[in-house]
């Protein structure tokens, strides 16, 4: 399996986990969902395990509620 970590200010906030047992060998799409609480100042960040596959076809939303 492999993950992509979700980070805010350096710690670990959730992982979204996705399974390639099928073993086809083709691109296995995979999306998370989750609320934030952030402040000023406080950023985020995205980190893939090693063999996660990115490219000009990945994309990131970020939406301000409130």
């Amino acid at each position: 399996a492999r993950s992509a970590d979700v980070r805010k200010n350096g710690n670990g906030v959730f992982t979204i986990w996705y399974d390639e047992s099928g073993g086809d060998n083709d691109y296995h799409g995979v999306s998370g969902t989750g609320i934030l609480e952030l402040s000023a100042n406080d950023y985020i960040e995205i980190r893939a395990t090693a063999g996660v596959h990115v490219g000009n076809e990945t994309g990131f939303c970020v939406y301000l509620l409130g």
